[in-house]
Protein backbone atom coordinates (compact mmCIF):
# COMPACT_ATOMS: atom_id res chain seq x y z
CA UNK A 1 0.00 0.00 0.00
CA UNK A 2 3.07 1.87 0.85
CA UNK A 3 4.65 1.55 -2.56
CA UNK A 4 1.53 2.18 -4.09
CA UNK A 5 0.87 5.72 -2.20
CA UNK A 6 4.60 6.80 -3.19
CA UNK A 7 4.15 5.98 -6.87
CA UNK A 8 0.77 7.52 -7.21
CA UNK A 9 2.73 10.82 -5.20
CA UNK A 10 5.26 11.00 -7.75
CA UNK A 11 3.36 10.43 -11.12
CA UNK A 12 1.13 13.28 -9.77
CA UNK A 13 4.40 15.41 -9.51
CA UNK A 14 5.63 14.08 -12.64
CA UNK A 15 2.42 15.46 -14.02
CA UNK A 16 1.96 18.77 -12.42
CA UNK A 17 6.01 19.88 -12.82
CA UNK A 18 4.98 20.27 -16.44
CA UNK A 19 3.85 23.78 -15.07
CA UNK A 20 6.12 24.52 -12.11
CA UNK A 21 4.25 28.01 -11.01
CA UNK A 22 0.74 25.38 -10.59
CA UNK A 23 2.98 22.75 -8.85
CA UNK A 24 4.42 25.23 -6.21
CA UNK A 25 1.08 27.21 -5.99
CA UNK A 26 -1.02 23.82 -4.87
CA UNK A 27 1.78 22.93 -2.73
CA UNK A 28 2.33 26.46 -0.55
CA UNK A 29 -1.70 26.18 -0.60
CA UNK A 30 -1.72 22.94 1.04
CA UNK A 31 1.28 23.50 3.67
CA UNK A 32 0.40 27.23 4.31
CA UNK A 33 3.45 28.62 6.68
CA UNK A 34 4.30 25.17 7.32
CA UNK A 35 7.88 24.15 6.25
CA UNK A 36 6.77 21.05 4.41
CA UNK A 37 5.61 23.54 1.57
CA UNK A 38 9.19 25.41 1.25
CA UNK A 39 11.16 21.76 2.31
CA UNK A 40 11.60 18.36 2.17
CA UNK A 41 7.82 17.77 1.60
CA UNK A 42 8.13 13.49 2.91
CA UNK A 43 9.75 14.41 6.51
CA UNK A 44 7.04 15.80 8.31
CA UNK A 45 6.69 19.17 10.29
CA UNK A 46 8.92 18.74 12.99
CA UNK A 47 11.98 17.57 11.19
CA UNK A 48 11.93 20.28 8.74
CA UNK A 49 12.03 22.64 11.60
CA UNK A 50 15.00 20.89 12.47
CA UNK A 51 16.51 21.11 9.16
CA UNK A 52 15.61 24.64 8.95
CA UNK A 53 17.49 25.86 11.82
CA UNK A 54 20.49 24.31 10.75
CA UNK A 55 19.98 25.93 7.64
CA UNK A 56 19.87 29.51 9.39
CA UNK A 57 22.19 29.48 11.20
CA UNK A 58 24.68 28.49 9.07
CA UNK A 59 22.73 31.24 6.45
CA UNK A 60 22.98 33.67 9.82
CA UNK A 61 26.95 33.03 9.66
CA UNK A 62 27.37 34.65 6.15
CA UNK A 63 25.05 37.35 6.48
CA UNK A 64 26.08 38.83 9.74
CA UNK A 65 29.45 39.77 8.01
CA UNK A 66 27.31 41.71 6.22
CA UNK A 67 26.99 45.63 7.11
CA UNK A 68 23.71 46.31 8.94
CA UNK A 69 21.24 48.25 6.96
CA UNK A 70 22.24 46.35 3.38
CA UNK A 71 19.71 45.91 1.16
CA UNK A 72 19.08 42.31 0.63
CA UNK A 73 16.39 40.34 -2.05
CA UNK A 74 15.22 36.88 -0.90
CA UNK A 75 15.10 35.47 -4.13
CA UNK A 76 12.52 32.44 -4.37
CA UNK A 77 11.16 33.60 -0.93
CA UNK A 78 8.71 31.38 -0.36
CA UNK A 79 6.55 31.91 3.00
CA UNK A 80 9.21 34.20 4.13
CA UNK A 81 10.95 32.44 6.55
CA UNK A 82 14.37 33.21 5.71
CA UNK A 83 13.32 37.05 4.88
CA UNK A 84 11.80 37.56 8.25
CA UNK A 85 15.09 36.45 10.01
CA UNK A 86 17.16 37.94 7.61
CA UNK A 87 15.26 41.43 8.90
CA UNK A 88 15.26 40.37 12.26
CA UNK A 89 19.22 41.13 12.22
CA UNK A 90 19.10 43.82 10.47
CA UNK A 91 18.40 43.91 6.54
CA UNK A 92 16.12 46.04 4.98
CA UNK A 93 14.58 43.18 3.15
CA UNK A 94 12.54 42.38 -0.13
CA UNK A 95 11.55 39.02 -1.52
CA UNK A 96 10.34 37.77 -4.87
CA UNK A 97 8.55 34.18 -6.03
CA UNK A 98 6.99 33.35 -8.81
CA UNK A 99 4.04 31.37 -6.69
CA UNK A 100 1.45 34.16 -6.18
CA UNK A 101 0.30 31.76 -2.98
CA UNK A 102 3.73 32.01 -1.67
CA UNK A 103 4.04 35.79 -1.78
CA UNK A 104 0.52 35.99 -0.11
CA UNK A 105 2.24 33.79 2.68
CA UNK A 106 5.14 36.07 2.83
CA UNK A 107 3.21 39.17 3.17
CA UNK A 108 0.98 37.25 6.05
CA UNK A 109 4.34 37.06 8.12
CA UNK A 110 6.09 40.05 7.09
CA UNK A 111 3.56 42.51 6.72
CA UNK A 112 2.69 44.52 3.76
CA UNK A 113 5.25 47.37 4.09
CA UNK A 114 7.76 45.10 2.84
CA UNK A 115 8.03 44.97 -0.38
CA UNK A 116 7.33 41.65 -2.37
CA UNK A 117 7.16 40.89 -5.84
CA UNK A 118 5.42 38.20 -8.18
CA UNK A 119 7.75 37.43 -10.79
CA UNK A 120 9.90 34.80 -12.68
CA UNK A 121 13.65 34.61 -11.51
CA UNK A 122 15.16 35.03 -14.78
CA UNK A 123 13.00 38.10 -15.91
CA UNK A 124 13.03 39.53 -12.90
CA UNK A 125 13.55 43.57 -12.98
CA UNK A 126 12.93 45.23 -9.66
CA UNK A 127 13.25 49.23 -9.37
CA UNK A 128 16.84 49.20 -7.68
CA UNK A 129 19.64 47.28 -7.17
CA UNK A 130 20.64 45.47 -3.76
CA UNK A 131 23.74 45.32 -1.55
CA UNK A 132 22.85 40.92 -0.80
CA UNK A 133 21.28 39.14 -3.04
CA UNK A 134 20.53 35.29 -1.50
CA UNK A 135 18.77 31.99 -3.45
CA UNK A 136 18.43 29.64 -0.86
CA UNK A 137 17.10 25.92 -1.88
CA UNK A 138 15.77 27.40 -5.12
CA UNK A 139 18.07 26.76 -8.45
CA UNK A 140 17.82 23.09 -8.10
CA UNK A 141 14.33 23.66 -8.71
CA UNK A 142 14.80 24.87 -11.99
CA UNK A 143 15.08 21.68 -14.00
CA UNK A 144 15.71 23.82 -17.23
CA UNK A 145 19.61 24.55 -17.80
CA UNK A 146 18.55 27.49 -19.82
CA UNK A 147 16.11 29.01 -17.57
CA UNK A 148 18.62 27.93 -15.38
CA UNK A 149 21.44 29.90 -16.05
CA UNK A 150 19.24 33.13 -17.34
CA UNK A 151 18.17 32.47 -13.27
CA UNK A 152 21.88 33.00 -11.88
CA UNK A 153 22.77 35.59 -14.54
CA UNK A 154 19.75 37.52 -13.45
CA UNK A 155 20.56 37.30 -9.62
CA UNK A 156 23.85 38.76 -10.71
CA UNK A 157 22.87 41.60 -12.22
CA UNK A 158 20.71 43.01 -9.01
CA UNK A 159 23.45 41.88 -6.45
CA UNK A 160 25.76 44.95 -5.92
CA UNK A 161 28.26 43.39 -3.49
CA UNK A 162 27.29 39.81 -1.96
CA UNK A 163 25.23 36.76 -3.71
CA UNK A 164 24.41 34.17 -1.46
CA UNK A 165 23.18 30.71 -3.56
CA UNK A 166 22.60 27.26 -1.80
CA UNK A 167 22.60 24.19 -3.61
CA UNK A 168 23.00 20.55 -3.20
CA UNK A 169 25.66 20.47 -5.38
CA UNK A 170 26.93 16.65 -6.96
CA UNK A 171 30.26 16.45 -9.59
CA UNK A 172 30.67 16.10 -12.66
CA UNK A 173 31.32 12.25 -12.81
CA UNK A 174 28.04 11.92 -10.84
CA UNK A 175 26.29 13.58 -13.65
CA UNK A 176 27.47 11.37 -16.78
CA UNK A 177 26.81 8.42 -14.65
CA UNK A 178 23.48 9.71 -14.83
CA UNK A 179 23.52 9.92 -10.56
CA UNK A 180 21.14 12.46 -10.23
CA UNK A 181 17.72 13.42 -8.20
CA UNK A 182 15.18 10.64 -8.98
CA UNK A 183 12.70 13.78 -7.78
CA UNK A 184 10.83 15.31 -11.04
CA UNK A 185 11.18 19.19 -9.27
CA UNK A 186 15.02 18.71 -8.78
CA UNK A 187 17.83 18.75 -10.79
CA UNK A 188 21.57 18.64 -9.51
CA UNK A 189 24.36 20.76 -10.82
CA UNK A 190 27.73 20.87 -10.26
CA UNK A 191 30.05 23.98 -9.11
CA UNK A 192 32.03 24.40 -11.83
CA UNK A 193 28.44 24.82 -13.74
CA UNK A 194 28.01 28.06 -10.99
CA UNK A 195 31.76 29.13 -11.68
CA UNK A 196 31.19 28.81 -15.70
CA UNK A 197 27.81 31.09 -15.07
CA UNK A 198 29.28 33.31 -13.11
CA UNK A 199 32.21 34.53 -15.10
CA UNK A 200 32.74 38.06 -13.51
CA UNK A 201 32.29 36.71 -9.73
CA UNK A 202 34.67 34.97 -7.27
CA UNK A 203 33.79 32.33 -5.19
CA UNK A 204 35.14 33.34 -2.07
CA UNK A 205 33.15 30.93 0.52
CA UNK A 206 31.87 27.38 0.08
CA UNK A 207 30.18 26.01 3.39
CA UNK A 208 29.26 22.68 3.05
CA UNK A 209 27.01 21.09 5.58
CA UNK A 210 24.66 18.10 6.26
CA UNK A 211 20.80 18.33 7.12
CA UNK A 212 19.93 16.57 10.29
CA UNK A 213 17.02 14.77 9.33
CA UNK A 214 16.87 14.85 5.81
CA UNK A 215 20.51 14.01 5.84
CA UNK A 216 21.51 15.60 2.72
CA UNK A 217 24.21 17.99 2.14
CA UNK A 218 24.17 21.28 1.31
CA UNK A 219 26.27 23.97 -0.23
CA UNK A 220 26.21 27.48 0.62
CA UNK A 221 28.04 30.14 -2.08
CA UNK A 222 29.57 33.21 -1.70
CA UNK A 223 29.94 35.28 -4.61
CA UNK A 224 31.45 38.74 -4.97
CA UNK A 225 32.70 40.78 -7.60
CA UNK A 226 35.88 40.25 -9.63
CA UNK A 227 38.13 43.31 -9.13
Amino acid sequence: MRKARTLARQLAERYSYRDPQRYWNARHARHRSGLEGVGCISIGQQANEADYDTKWRHLHASLSKAPGGSRLLDAGCGNGFFMERAARIGFDVEGVDFSPVAVDLARQRLGNAVPISVGPLDRFRPARSYDVVMCIDVLFHVVDDDIWRATVTNLARMAGRELLIQDHLVDAAAICAGHTSTVVHCRWRTLEMYCEALPDWELVDHDVYELPCERETKDLLKFVPKR
